[in-house]
């Protein structure tokens, strides 16, 4: 009996080349996997009351706490390295709920600011939590009668800290006096070899702090953000992982304008693309499963120069050949870059003189020779804002130019080892059934998986399941590689044009 790749079930009967081997049913060259899907939702209103969605059951919950449909007919969530949002939907039939409510609609019952949870395998702990933003319900007039949509719609739960705003227009009360706190802040993260951590976290702090003075008088609150913030996300939310995880350069940066402020902004100045990722997850592993944000500097894996975190980024994910549903690879040149030179704004040394060197690979900046005559000069230049003058530290302005001179140059080569062989690299999709029964054996955004004999960086992941029809984790492939055991580059995977049998299992 093979899976059916359509519902995620079991399909067919045995046929006379099965045999029993100690109770269980096996075949030399097919692997046998069952498993029913039962998805669920809890939704969590913002007076507390809840609302759970199951394709199963139907009836008030046990303890008479919630109302509990049977009417969830799809749902979908997705997270990716590049993303701290992240996103989901789901979609019920807008039934009339009648006990204790008055007679009102499923769609009635779900408001806007609700928190979800999306539950697959594990009843305890979801695969995703997230706020609604949307709601949408439709009728249409069809040949096969009246079509009729509800859907809901929104963002991870953190959303709630990339959208925190502090509105700093002069004209409000207390503006003044929040900006001037700016210079104590300032002090605390100007130090070298500050932990990511520390940096968004003191940040973070800051900002609570001012959006809690500016509110007092202004009436200006971030309300329901920070209750959800409290209530679902906690205080530790913030993980730094990878090799470096400290700044490189003591920082000074503007932590105002006089019109809307974010944390993000902040963050993504310090620590910005392609050098850095910050996305959003839920940590389902942690003691306490949560969602958090990741920061950390790209997985470039290059151990020439230090950094072979190709191989942290574990576990290992494999792709089952009886899980999979199909896969989409494909090689490009579009994205390949001969030159490299990173520099940070209002450094002692300017972004002219770091690109002045680019040529030459033994200084600040490097340059590949090899794919340069392919592809001419391609310069990927990375900024970085805000480099502290008069930090705290004791070294003198030259010997701190010194070192970060040598940091760029070291982050310039661990940028050549990944950006001059995009060509060579595959990237896609890889279509995969939702693993219902263990959900730690489904690749998640910003991990690894083996296929095809290489090994695959994952930059998104997005689960959907549909009312009679199996679940599916559709993974955002790149940097499909043959890597060694050190984590190094080892060649283009061979070959993988061959006729393979990974749909057969």
């Amino acid at each position: 009996m093979a899976l059916n790749r359509k519902t995620g079930r079991t399909r067919g009967d045995p046929c006379p080349a099965f045999r029993f081997l100690e109770g269980v049913l096996v075949m030399a060259s097919f692997k046998v996997e069952s498993q029913f899907p039962r998805p669920r939702i809890e939704v969590i209103k913002p007076d507390g009351a809840v609302v759970e969605l199951n394709p199963n059951y139907a009836g008030l919950s046990a303890g008479g706490g919630s109302i509990v449909s049977r009417n969830l007919l799809s749902y979908t969530f997705s997270e990716a390295v590049d993303d701290l949002m992240g996103s989901f939907s789901f979609s019920v039939e807008n039934e009339m709920i009648a006990v204790g409510n008055n007679g009102k609609s499923l769609f009635d019952l779900i408001p806007l600011r609700s928190v979800v949870n999306i539950y697959e395998a594990d009843e305890k702990t979801p695969a995703f939590r997230g706020i609604i933003r949307k709601r949408h319900i439709g009728a249409t007039m069809t040949s096969n009668g009246v079509k009729k949509s509800v859907v809901f719609s929104g963002k991870s739960v953190i959303s709630c800290v990339t959208e925190f705003m502090v509105p700093l227009d002069i004209r409000i009360p207390e503006v003044s006096g929040s900006i001037g706190k700016t210079k104590t802040l300032q002090s605390k993260l100007s130090k070298d070899s500050m932990p990511i951590v520390e940096f968004m976290t003191e940040s973070w702090n800051y900002f609570r702090e001012v959006s809690d003075e500016v509110s007092k008088s202004s009436g200006f609150v971030n309300g329901r953000l920070l209750e959800i913030i409290d209530k679902y996300i906690g205080t530790d939310f913030i993980q730094a992982t990878g090799k470096e995880t400290s700044l490189q350069y003591p920082v000074a940066t503007m932590f105002y304008n006089q019109t809307n402020n974010y944390i993000t902004d902040v963050w993504s100045n310090i620590l910005p693309k392609p050098v850095y990722e910050l996305f959003a997850r839920f940590d389902v592993e942690a003691e306490k499963p949560a969602p958090v944000i990741v920061a950390r500097q790209v997985p470039y894996g290059d151990p020439d120069n230090g950094n072979n975190d190709w191989l942290d980024l574990n576990p290992l994910y494999s792709i089952d050949p009886v899980m999979l549903v199909g896969y989409d690879l494909e090689q490009s040149d579009e994205d390949v870059y001969t030159a490299f030179n990173s520099y940070v704004i209002g450094s002692p040394k300017s972004k002219e003189f770091y690109q002045a060197v680019s040529g030459k690979v033994d200084t600040y900046a490097a340059m590949d020779a090899e794919k340069s005559a392919i592809y001419g000069f391609r310069l990927l230049s990375v900024s970085f804002t805000g480099f502290d003058r008069m930090t705290n530290d004791d070294d003198e302005p030259d010997n701190r130019a010194d070192k970060l001179g040598k940091a760029l140059e070291t982050l310039n080569k661990r940028i050549r080892y990944w950006y001059s062989r995009v060509d060579e690299m595959y990237s896609g999709t890889i279509n995969l059934i939702t693993n219902f029964k263990d959900i730690s054996k489904n690749p998640k955004a910003g991990f690894r998986v083996s296929f095809l004999g290489g090994q695959f960086y994952v930059e998104k992941s997005v689960h959907s399941w549909n009312y009679g029809g199996a679940p599916l984790n559709v993974l955002t492939v790149s940097r499909g590689m043959v890597y060694d055991d050190n984590g190094k580059i080892l060649k283009i995977m061979p070959e993988i044009g061959k006729l393979y049998g990974e749909l057969e299992g």
